[in-house]
């Protein structure tokens, strides 16, 4: 839960970061469809992310999992979360969100090593290439 709680504080800080920064005008792969998607993958990743944080917030406070963890007193903790549906759901979104986080790293890998067209450089702070 702690881990959760840090990667929704980190994805705030991500869209923030996002939102007061200038962007360099997209790459493009010469085809419609890819540059769409690569240009929606990122927004697609923080909500998924946000999402996923809920799920799991939703199924702590739904199995009773926040209580012995949180108080001071502890307590036995309850039967496993695997049988609640929003475990369910906070599976299905933890693979669609490994799926969004490894696309573009592959593609960025692919960009750098196979095409060799300084993405990287373009996703840099500061000076822009």
């Amino acid at each position: 839960m702690a881990a959760g709680t840090l990667i929704l504080a980190l994805t705030i800080v991500c869209i923030a970061v996002c939102i007061g920064t200038l962007r360099a005008p997209s790459a493009t792969l010469g085809r419609q469809a890819l540059d769409r998607t690569t240009t929606a993958a990122h927004p697609g990743s923080d909500v998924l992310a946000v999402l996923i944080v809920g799920r799991g917030l939703a199924t702590a406070a739904i199995s009773g999992i926040d209580r012995p963890v949180f108080s001071a007193s502890g307590g036995p903790l309850p039967p496993s979360p695997l049988i609640y549906p929003t475990r369910v759901a906070h599976g299905y979104i933890g693979a669609a969100l490994a799926f969004l986080i490894a696309a573009p790293v592959g593609a960025v890998l692919y960009h750098q090593l196979g095409r060799q067209d300084g993405l990287l450089g373009r996703m840099a702070f500061g000076h822009r290439i």
